[in-house]
């Protein structure tokens, strides 16, 4: 019985962006049922029935990373007059390939996940065709068939090219004797066993089918008998198969990791020459890539690209790039804010002076010098990125489109004036004050002082206007009938009676005179941490300190090594670290090992779980903020520690009680 049952349809879904292609109205040439979404139908036929019917079936994905690379390239050219032609680009700059081999590659397209970095370490690509293999090499099809580790080797010199048979060399030369590509499987089948080029494409579709490895296997004999016959020996011949069938757990072909392998070069490009602008363009993109936007932030700043904090004067719904030249003045980063919360920066983000090169995050455990910007191209530091209020929680798409409008209206010069044009909810409003988006308009009070005026102001606004913001959708940020009770409020010194910017050519005709609240009472600024874990909390990002700084004199005192001082210890060293996790991994072809990435802010480091550590600390490593004892592991560049204890830390930096409190950090990626 279970014979007769294995291999048919359990369920029934929809193959994700396969479409039809057919010369004659396609009811005439499949059966059709209408789907779910309005508009639309479904072909009842199996996505592998198609093929085999011989029908052409096309799969048309989208990108995030393409529309980032749009948005990128429309900011340049709306701040700087230029836009870059991506089609004549070079590809052979060599300070790309720095940057790449260097394996700073966060943000980067197919090549910023932990397994490419680890790779980059050893295959050092200095040419398209190297970004094509490493583009290629981390897949299920060349890691089950064995291809990763020989052709890094190989890559280094530290083992011979070899063949299983002189008859491959023409077919795998480029990739070092080993098989990486799909079309390198078609040339296989026919040239060294003998297929015909229709058989060589059931192996072809066979790779690409979850039932593959059966039918595999239904042809391994076959096509050992057929290599043979062709002269290889059988051992060699199973070899060679089992190659082979590696691709039946994925693999490229080579047009395709070719493709892939372009875009992450514009992508490497546009981050080398253009930092601000790609940096908005990935932060507007999300979700996507392998990180999270507080570590595309953490990293964007360790390069020098100065991120901005939303803005009631500045800010849109999406974020945003600045030239420094705009924002010089009170409120705005780098000068004494007209709020007391916020204290004077310096010139850069990073605390060094302009004429200092940033230092960038690495991906194991060290700092890296930025690749320096060419001499005729604009420092990063021309620029800046603004968050947008969508990185605001409780701030949905109406409450975002309203805030353009005030904006667009000029109803922002005070938070009586901007409530009063977007009729956002209570707690949207507490959460954009909370974050300083309203500083700059604040009349010299502190955002707390500000909060605390929050009820006057709700209170003055014209009953007409409450009982229109009743109405909204309390889900997207706009004011729904009685305010939700919380902890925070927005105001400012004069309810009708605002600070008039070069725009106004009078009173604000949206802001009519209303009585003055009480003076709020002395109290006390937010300190920087305070306001860190406040941003944190409400836009999952920080555009100051990282939550890590606040506890390093606590981890130095109970032995933690900076994450950006690993490197210098010696390979199988007792080492205690800590950080907050950024990604976690447990892939299914990894035996149950699991693999994390921490950051203190300074670095990024890798730790490795053997399956009995994953297994003992699985719940303990759910927490944001980790202690990790283990042996460190150096090698040919790369670093990791080998877990072999994890404790959990509260947000003082202490070991984790029942009653502790959790960092308010963002959440780790988890991945599969």
């Amino acid at each position: 019985m279970l014979r007769r049952i294995e291999g048919t349809p359990r369920h029934l879904s929809i193959h994700v962006g396969g479409m039809l292609v057919t010369g004659e109205p396609l009811v005439d040439v499949v059966p059709v049922e209408r789907a779910t979404m309005p508009g639309r139908v479904v072909v009842q036929f199996d996505k592998d029935d198609v093929e085999d019917l011989g029908l052409i079936k096309m799969d048309l994905l989208g990108l995030r990373t393409l529309s980032a690379i749009a948005e990128c390239l429309d900011l340049i050219e709306q701040t700087t007059g230029e836009r870059p032609d991506l089609d004549a680009l070079p590809l052979d700059d060599p300070r790309v390939y720095d940057m790449i081999c260097a394996v700073d590659t966060i943000g980067l397209f197919q090549i910023e996940s932990r397994a490419q970095q680890q790779s980059l370490w050893q295959s050092q690509p200095r040419c398209f065709n190297d970004l094509i293999v490493q583009v290629a090499i981390i897949r299920p099809g060349p890691i089950q068939g064995d291809a990763v580790h020989p052709y890094l080797r190989r890559r280094q010199g530290l083992e011979p090219v070899t063949y299983p048979h002189p008859k491959l060399e023409p077919i795998l030369a480029e990739t070092r004797g080993v098989i990486l590509y799909q079309e390198q499987i078609l040339r296989i089948v026919m040239e060294v066993a003998g297929y015909t080029a229709g058989e060589a494409d059931r192996f072809r579709r066979a790779m690409n089918r979850h039932r593959s490895r059966l039918e595999m296997d239904e042809l391994r004999g076959d096509f050992i008998r057929r290599c043979m016959e062709h002269g290889l020996g059988e051992p060699v011949a199973a070899q060679v198969f089992k190659s082979v069938a590696g691709f039946a757990e994925f693999g490229f072909c080579k047009s395709h990791a070719a493709a892939f392998a372009r875009t992450a070069y514009e992508t490497a490009w546009l981050r080398l020459n253009y930092p601000s602008h790609y940096t908005c363009a990935l932060l507007n993109a999300q979700p996507m890539g392998f990180y999270h936007p507080s570590v595309l932030v953490d990293d964007a700043r360790a390069h020098g690209v100065r991120i901005l904090p939303v803005d009631v004067t500045r800010s849109r719904a999406r974020c945003t790039v600045e030239a420094i030249e705009e924002h010089r003045g009170p409120g705005r980063e780098g000068h004494t804010s007209a709020c007391s919360d916020t204290p004077p920066r310096s010139a850069s983000s990073d605390g060094k002076p302009d004429g200092i090169v940033a230092l960038g995050l690495a991906a194991t455990g060290t700092r890296r010098e930025h690749v320096p910007l060419p001499p005729d191209r604009r420092s990063s530091r021309d620029f800046a990125v603004r968050l947008g209020f969508a990185y605001v929680r409780g701030l949905g798409p109406a409450a975002r489109a309203a805030s353009d409008d005030a904006i667009n209206a000029g109803a922002n010069t005070s938070v009586a004036a901007f409530w009063r044009h977007t009729l956002l909810s209570r707690k949207a409003m507490e959460n954009l004050v909370q974050v300083g988006a309203f500083d700059a308009v604040a009349g010299g009070l502190s955002r707390r002082q500000v909060l605390w005026q929050l009820k006057e102001i709700e209170e003055s606004l014209p009953p007409r206007k409450r009982g229109a913001a009743s109405a909204a959708t309390p889900a997207e940020g706009v004011a729904s009938s009685g305010p939700p009770r919380g902890s925070g409020a927005i105001a400012g010194k004069r309810l009708g009676d605002a600070p008039h910017t070069a725009r106004d050519t009078g009173r604000d005709p949206l802001e009519p005179l209303v009585p003055l609240p009480a003076p709020p009472p002395e109290l006390p600024p937010m300190d920087e941490r305070t306001r860190v874990t406040t941003e944190y909390a409400l836009t999952q990002v920080s555009t100051g300190a990282h939550l890590v700084s606040f506890i390093r004199d606590r981890l130095d005192g109970m032995g933690c090594v900076p994450l950006g001082e690993v490197r210098n210890l010696a390979d199988g060293a007792r080492v205690r670290v800590a950080g907050l996790v950024i990604t976690r991994q447990a892939p299914m072809s990894a035996s149950g090992f699991r693999f994390f990435t921490l950051t203190d802010g300074e670095a990024h480091l890798d730790l490795v779980f053997r399956p009995a550590v994953a297994q003992r600390t699985r719940e303990v490593a759910r927490h944001p903020l980790l202690m990790v004892d283990g042996a460190l592991q150096v090698e040919l560049g790369r670093v990791n520690v080998l877990v072999q204890s994890v404790i959990a830390l509260d947000s003082d930096g202490n070991p984790m009680s029942p009653d502790g409190r959790r960092v308010p950090a963002p959440p780790a990626h988890d991945f599969r």
